[in-house]
Parts: structure tokens; sequence; C-alpha cells
């Protein structure tokens, strides 16, 4: 594989706490580069570091890579996640949602009365501009805070500087204002099992790894007060099983993935990947709600309330 072609910095110092970093695993795989990375972890916190980090990490974002993430699930996964928001006690005003992806979540929360912004990078922000307000910098929306809730759904663990993220949202929310946050769970019962094989660890977009304390810390020392932690997001955390199983079996990385979310791939394993779901798929419905239940899931999800 071609490890020697990452040209970027190892991280020496916890982005979170400033622990010491040790060895977790050795060369976990990215399916789409084919260049393999190791993940780091604190020995205070936990948190896990992709390394070395990208001197480019746009390089690593395909064109194909936004855009039917969820597939049939995405109205769904967007009407849950407007929901928790409802329930956080937010029920109207401007919402900012950080790693917008394809705006499915925006147009949920417009929906819902709500006056939606976006953050999102890339090549389709110009076109996502045409439908809703969607910049690429934090800075292009100052102009628009307070905002009553700023969420980032599965977009904190593809930043390089996660502390400076969250002061930045704080900066642009109003007194009360809620959090909410995505990450995927990497001390949960998938990662274990998993390991550097795990689907949703997919190096290097994401740089950081996140497990509960390490999250709870960073939330607190950003100025924050967690309200209330969950520890699935069901299609989330039951496509992590099934996939992983997958590509312990499939020499192909991500066939299902890529055929559900009509991404180019091969067809060489299409049918031996629909085979292994009807198998995979009770199970992992079952691993999935033990997860949730054991407080181990492949997702962890924050609410928290800027503290006064």
């Amino acid at each position: 594989m071609m490890r020697s072609a990452v040209d970027g910095a190892v991280p020496v110092r916890c982005s979170v706490c400033d622990g010491t970093l040790t060895m977790r695993f050795r060369d976990a795989l990215d399916p789409e580069s084919k260049q393999k990375f190791d993940i780091l972890a604190c020995t205070v916190c936990g948190l896990g570091h992709t390394s070395p980090v990208p001197a480019d990490i746009s390089a690593y974002y395909s064109s194909s890579y936004h855009g039917s993430r969820h597939s049939v699930t995405a109205q769904y996964c967007a009407m849950r996640r407007a929901r928790l928001v409802f329930r956080s006690g937010c029920r109207v005003g401007r919402v900012l949602d950080i790693g917008c992806g394809d705006c499915a979540f925006l147009g949920e929360l417009r929906r819902r009365g709500f006056d939606p912004v976006g953050i999102e990078l890339g090549t389709n922000v110009a076109a996502l501009h045409a439908k809703f307000c969607v910049r690429e910098r934090l800075d292009e929306i100052a102009h628009l805070s307070p905002f009553a809730a700023v969420t980032l759904w599965h977009s904190l663990e593809h930043f390089g500087d996660p502390r400076q993220v969250l002061l930045q949202a704080r900066a642009l929310m109003q007194a009360d204002g809620v959090l909410a946050i995505a990450v995927p769970n990497a001390d949960g019962w998938q990662a274990r099992v998993y390991g550097p094989r795990w689907f949703h660890l997919d190096v290097p977009r994401h740089l950081h790894h996140f497990c509960v304390p390490a999250l709870v810390r960073l939330i607190g020392d950003t100025g924050f007060v967690i309200e209330r932690l969950y520890h699935v997001e069901f299609e989330y955390d039951l496509f992590g099983w099934i996939q992983s199983a997958i590509d312990c079996v499939v020499p192909e990385s991500r066939v299902l993935f890529h055929k559900l979310t009509g991404k180019p791939s091969g067809n060489q394993w299409v049918a031996t990947s629909f085979g292994l779901l009807a198998v995979m798929a009770p199970i992992g419905v079952a691993a999935t709600v033990g997860g949730a239940w054991a407080g181990s899931g492949g997702t962890i999800i924050a609410i928290a309330r800027s503290r006064v």
C-alpha cells in the first residue's frame, strides 16, 4: 500500500487535553486512496488521532463524497435530528449546521419553521446556496448571529482543531443556545470488534476518533453544559455493523455502501455483499440494540447548552 505517499504531520499531543499519545493500532486502510494510517490514542482522555495528518486533506474528499449519504433513510435521519433540536427546547429561530452536506437537515429545519444556515466545504457549495444560505467558513456567517442552536452531525471528527471549532460556535450562539453533536464512538462495541477495519473509522477524513470521556471533556472545556447523551443513531449504527463485517470477508471495501448510495464501484462483489447483508442484518439489529442499552453504541450524540 502507498503509505510512503502520505505527506503530513504526525500528532504529538492530544487535541482536547494536551495529553501524550500512544499507538492504538497501525495501518488502518483508506479504501478510497488505498493509503494506510495509524491511530494514536491519548493516554488521558482516550481521544484517537489519525496519523499522519495529510498536508492537503481536501484531496481525500472525492466529488461524490457528499449526497445520498443515507440513501433511503435520508429523510428519516433529518427528521430525527430535527426532533432532537426541538426537544432540547429550541423551538424557533436561526440554526447553524456545521457540515451540512447535501442540506437534507437544513430542509427539514425550514419545514419546521426554523431559519437554517449551513457551513460546508467543497465544490457543491455554490449549488447549495441557490436553495439555502450555505457558506464555507464560519467568519462568513458571523453577521447572522446569534444562533439559537448550532449542530454538528458527524462533522466535528473531520476538523483538525475541534476545540477551536466549538469555541467559535459558542461565540456565535445566543446566551442559552443549544449545541448538538454526533460523532462515531471509537470506544463502542463496533469499534472494538472491528478495530482498523471499522467502517466508521474513515481515515484520513476523520482526523479525530471520539470516545465519551474525550467528547464530554471537550464540550465542558469550551463553555457548554451537557444536558443529555445518547448512544445510538439506529441506521448509522446498524449499517456500521453490516458493512464492517462485509469488509472483513470481501476483498473490495465498501461495495454495499457504494451501491446503496449511488457511488462508483465495481460489480464483482455486489451479489456477495447483498448475500452477507441478509445474514448480517438480524445480527446487526441485535448488536445495535445491545450497544445502545449498554451505552456502547456506534454513535455518541451530545445535547448541550451554552454555560451562562
